[in-house]
């Protein structure tokens, strides 16, 4: 999808016990050479709704946004979604870009 921008990422994959996240941590690294993978101004929304912090309602509300305002001008645009929280918008920040990839 487009990979962790931090060891404590790791823990939220479906299906992995704390425990077993606790053992492995700290063999864990991550390097920091991630770009951004979504584009909110030209990604469809079977696209968006494929990265595990968008999925399907995020993906629409980004898409109607789109077809009644236009492109996203701003990342920042992104919190005049209702379905945005700041710690959505936190999340997503490094996986997304305006530009088309």
């Amino acid at each position: 999808l487009c990979g962790f921008v931090s060891v404590d990422q790791v823990k939220e994959t479906y299906g992995l016990r704390d425990s077993v996240f606790q053992s492995i941590k700290t063999c864990l690294t991550i390097e920091n050479t991630l770009k951004p993978c979504i584009s909110i101004n030209y990604t469809n929304q079977e696209g968006l709704s494929k990265h595990p912090y968008v999925r399907y309602k995020l993906a629409r509300a980004i898409c109607l946004y789109r077809e009644n305002n236009g492109l996203f001008q701003r990342m920042e645009d992104l919190k005049k979604l209702p379905i945005v929280s700041d710690s959505i918008y936190i999340k997503l920040l490094p996986y997304i870009t305006l530009n088309n990839l």
